[in-house]
């Protein structure tokens, strides 16, 4: 074999195992319903913060119990506020800007127990990468940069059990409180 016929059969190759890459992202991508925030709750037991995430369709809702900073975090930029001096999550994602990465989405992968984990998928230049973050802190930084939160079809389908009660405002529509029917903390 010719050193050009062997280039060819590697380029050949490469093209191969490029597409069974995204053949494989692909199918995975199918089992991951993607979510947005609908809005920020309080547990009405603990009193703690709960973000709630809601697909287009509204079959699925996914609460998720987070901390009173990420909560902060989270509203600051929902509601447009602009506190005097940066917050973490703003100035690590003005740094993320400064330097050019591009964060692309939040993929809520696994549920054990009372803890969800997850991966924020970003880019710098060409070249992709993800890193294990917690799903508070990813939600904060991925609504800074616009990207999308998806979550696990396993997940949403095993949470749909357990009977949430959200009490809405009937003015502002907004949620104010959630409970679990069931009288279970499961996302606590």
């Amino acid at each position: 074999m010719s050193i050009v016929g062997f280039f060819i059969s590697l380029s050949v190759l490469h093209v191969f195992t490029l597409c069974g890459a995204i053949l494989i992202i692909m199918v995975y991508r199918e089992k991951e319903i993607q979510l947005t925030v609908k809005g920020i709750s309080l547990h009405q037991e603990s009193q703690m913060p709960v973000i709630i995430l809601q697909s287009s369709d509204g079959v699925y809702t996914l609460p998720i119990s987070i901390g009173p900073f990420e909560a902060s975090a989270i509203i600051t930029r929902l509601e447009n506020i602009h506190p005097p001096r940066p917050l973490t999550h703003d100035l690590f994602s003005e740094m993320l800007t400064k330097h050019k990465f591009k964060l692309t989405s939040l993929h809520i992968y696994k549920a054990v127990q009372d803890k969800y984990f997850s991966r924020i998928h970003y880019r710098h230049g060409l070249k992709n990468h993800t890193m294990e973050v917690r799903p508070s802190d990813g939600i904060a930084l991925i609504i800074r940069h616009g990207g999308t939160i998806h979550v696990n079809l396993d997940i949403l389908k095993s949470k749909s059990d357990q009977n949430w009660i959200f009490e809405v405002d009937q003015m502002s529509g907004d949620f104010l409180f959630l409970k679990n029917n069931n009288n279970e903390h499961s996302f606590m």
